[in-house]
């Protein structure tokens, strides 16, 4: 079969064992739906259908904290070596990032349809727990909401509509600025913040707000911008995850989550990738030699068993801080992700809508389990 090109990339089949070995052994790293080497370098594009996509959007839960268990995606890890199967292996732990992160792993299927409906389901989730987020309600006026869902609706519903170039642009210009706005006071709630309830709420506020107004100015042409700002969005983003985890997630006692009570929740090989984000550094399994230094000894006269407290606070970080731990680090990865795919389309002048075009015309059958495996020619 004659290999199949797409812009700089050639268009792949599957995934070698020689790069599933490297990614077992840490020699590449999968950022969603990104491949990198030690420098940071991309190896692998793995773009997703639309319609997959869309059926991952579906099964997303409307709560911020997404509930799907991150132990799935260890598991499979763990069976990385089994090389008869590896590039669903591989195709399956990036479905499984988008479900935790509640993102699409390609920014051309992050539209506004997809930013449209992320909004309703957060605004359906917050009124359904007001004794929780009533003073987060009192935070996000009333009026900037509105305001953002006049924003969407004209992206989804008018800017489609529109025949005349210059009224598109009038469209996208009006919505950006809008965007623009809110999202530099979604960005001050976030900063704000000191309850895992504000920041995870404020979090889809500044995510939404910003994506939006990033993908607006690449559907403007302006592709080095998009890039630029979705750089300075992310900086910030992890800037205030760092801030949350160490603050209120992580805490000061991290090796808790080396007792038995998260054995099933909290995979060594995740609480690792939990510290090494929160704290900016790449130590993997050399935590574990930190925490056991922290954690009480065994043999002490009349030391009781570890045990992180009540049923109640086992329970919030069951259902709270192990949730949004799982829900940053894979969101970090997406994040990641978009910057390689703005910085793609800056470099080809195209915009999302195009990309998508071009996606389109390939076919079906250039995707595998409905995925596009790229690899650089320059590789």
């Amino acid at each position: 079969m004659s290999d199949l090109f797409f812009l700089d990339y050639v268009v792949q089949r599957a995934i070698p064992p020689e790069l599933m070995h490297g990614l077992n052994a840490g020699i590449y790293t999968l950022h969603g739906g990104v491949v990198r080497d030690l420098q940071g370098r991309i190896v692998r594009h793995l773009l997703p259908l639309p319609e997959v996509a869309n059926v991952t959007a579906s099964a997303l839960l409307p709560s911020p904290l997404n509930a799907v268990s991150l132990v799935s995606q260890y598991q499979l890890s763990r069976q990385m070596t089994a090389l008869g199967n590896t590039t669903q292996h591989l195709l399956e732990i990036s479905r499984n990032t988008m479900l935790l992160s509640g993102f699409h792993l390609t920014v051309s299927a992050m539209g506004f349809a997809a930013l449209n409906q992320k909004f309703n389901r957060l605004e359906a989730y917050l009124g359904q727990i007001e004794a929780v987020i009533r003073q987060i309600w009192e935070k996000l006026e009333r009026q900037d909401r509105a305001k953002l869902k006049h924003a969407l609706n004209d992206l989804l519903v008018v800017l489609p509509a529109a025949t005349d170039r210059n009224h598109r642009i009038g469209i996208l210009e009006s919505a950006r600025r809008d965007l623009g706005q809110l999202h530099i006071e979604y960005r001050a709630l976030l900063q704000e913040a000191t309850s895992i309830e504000e920041a995870i709420a404020f979090e889809e506020y500044f995510s939404l707000t910003g994506l939006a107004q990033v993908r607006c100015f690449a559907e403007l042409d302006m592709g080095k911008l998009a890039y630029d700002e979705l750089r300075n969005m992310y900086s910030t983003w992890q800037e205030q995850m760092r801030r949350l985890s160490q603050d209120t997630l992580v805490g000061d006692d991290p090796e808790r989550f080396l007792a038995s009570d998260f054995a099933e929740e909290a995979p060594t090989a995740v609480v690792m990738e939990w510290l090494d984000f929160t704290f900016a550094e790449d130590n993997g399994y050399q935590w574990l030699d930190k925490l056991r230094g922290r954690a009480r000894p065994w043999y002490s006269v009349k030391l009781p068993s570890f045990s992180i407290g009540n049923r109640d606070e086992l329970r919030r970080q069951r259902d709270q801080v192990i949730p949004a731990l799982n829900k940053i680090i894979t969101r970090n990865k997406v994040y990641d992700g978009y910057m390689a795919q703005y910085e793609l389309l800056a470099a080809y002048r195209l915009t999302p809508s195009e990309f998508e075009e071009e996606l389109a015309q390939l076919g079906h059958e250039a995707f595998t389990d409905g995925y596009l495996i790229l690899e650089p020619i320059n590789n």
